[in-house]
């Protein structure tokens, strides 16, 4: 599933949001790679995460959602510490900064 959103976003050039009905170079949907229940349930977490992350409450630092967002859309800390230009420490420490704080976020609403 990861290879095929990053297939398409390259293809249609376009921002980190795919729809379920955008094809890939070959075509494909996403529906043609995994069950609809899954696909709609893994949706929907990857979206609430997405809006826990841009929550302001959970006071994130510029580099510390691109690291945490980029680890959503399925790289790993080698792969973005190559695309933000920095190195792989500083990636690991924006993440595990970044999960903290989301967790303390998430503590803080209930």
């Amino acid at each position: 599933m990861k290879t095929f959103v990053r297939q398409t976003i390259k293809s249609n050039k376009t921002d980190s949001t795919v729809s379920l009905d955008d094809q890939n170079e070959y075509g494909g949907t996403l529906h043609d790679y995994v069950a609809s229940e899954d696909l709609d349930k893994e949706v929907s977490i990857y979206n609430s995460l997405v809006s826990i992350i841009n929550d302001e409450r959970c006071n994130l630092h510029k580099l510390e959602k691109e690291v945490i967002t980029l680890s959503l859309d399925g790289y790993d800390m080698k792969e973005i510490s190559k695309i933000l230009k920095i190195n792989k420490t500083t990636a690991y420490r924006n993440y595990h900064s970044a999960i903290n704080k989301i967790r303390h976020s998430i503590i803080d609403k209930k």
